[in-house]
């Protein structure tokens, strides 16, 4: 009866002659297994992984490799380098996702962790996952590698999947007052007015650049035309004429203060 040994070096022998021959591959697997030498089968895994005919099967295969490197080898860390395979045969794969997610946390590898949400954002068709995923990002390029300006830049890019966001719109308010970059934030808001066609869109941008104008940097005069463009597109905004009504009492613009207080009152009575 063939000996472990003997067998070993008759497959590999069998592989010099014919590296793609599956069969081979198979048996010389099962030996390495049975013999609990796990980096070999992992060896002739990732082999036979680049054989196989779809993205299907060579992820299953590698999926396979990582269960040894987890649950035989208890080394996490060695299955990083397959996990990184997995998601480029497959961006959107779970678990690949959430091993590596974890290992670059623990290890404390923030380039490599943001590259990994950056693959996932411009895979996913998924929304609000992609701001989740920009959002921590721009955490980790402010908190862990103190680059306020790559952060802001971050949530500037989750700003634009969804205008009204409200986690986002907070944190890109954060870091504007923190870092003074209230004049930088107002340019890509207007820069989003100039390219932006959908009014609801239109009047959420005009909404916040009015805030910051007004509250944020004291410039109520330069807050009114943002509220003055919201009224064009909604005339029943009360948000923009309550708005209005304040910054025209503000500024003393009474003939239009009172403007404003005839048209309230007009939506009142219609809302009734």
């Amino acid at each position: 009866m063939e000996q472990p040994v003997d067998a070993i070096e008759s497959y590999r022998n069998a592989t010099m002659l014919d590296p793609a021959n599956a069969e081979v591959l198979d048996r010389l697997e099962s030996v390495y297994k049975a013999e609990a030498m796990w980096e070999e089968a992992i060896d002739v895994m990732e082999k036979r992984a680049q054989l196989l005919p779809t993205q299907e099967e060579k992820v299953a295969q590698l999926v396979a490799v990582t269960e040894i490197w987890v649950e035989q080898l208890d080394n996490p860390e060695g299955a990083v380098g397959t996990f990184q395979r997995i998601l480029e045969a497959d961006p959107l794969h779970g678990p690949a996702f959430e091993h590596l997610e974890s290992v670059y946390l623990e290890a404390e590898q923030w380039e490599e962790l943001i590259e990994l949400y950056v693959i996932r954002v411009e895979a996913s068709e998924d929304t609000e996952e992609r701001i989740a995923l920009l959002n921590k990002a721009a955490d980790i390029y402010g908190e862990r590698l103190d680059d306020s300006e790559q952060a802001f830049h971050t949530l500037c890019i989750a700003w634009t999947e969804d205008y009204t966001n409200k986690d986002t719109v907070e944190r890109l308010e954060k870091i504007a007052q923190q870092n003074d970059y209230w004049n930088d934030l107002l340019a890509e808001a207007n820069q989003s007015l100039e390219q932006v066609q959908d009014p609801e869109t239109r009047i959420a941008i005009c909404l916040h650049c009015a805030k910051w104008y007004g509250q944020n940097l004291g410039h109520s005069e330069y807050a009114i035309p943002y509220y003055e463009q919201v009224r064009a597109i909604d005339p029943t905004n009360a948000q923009a004429w309550w708005q209005l009504g304040d910054l025209y009492e503000t500024t003393k613009q009474w003939d239009k203060l009172a403007q404003v207080l005839a048209k309230l009152v007009e939506l009142t009575n219609d809302s009734e």
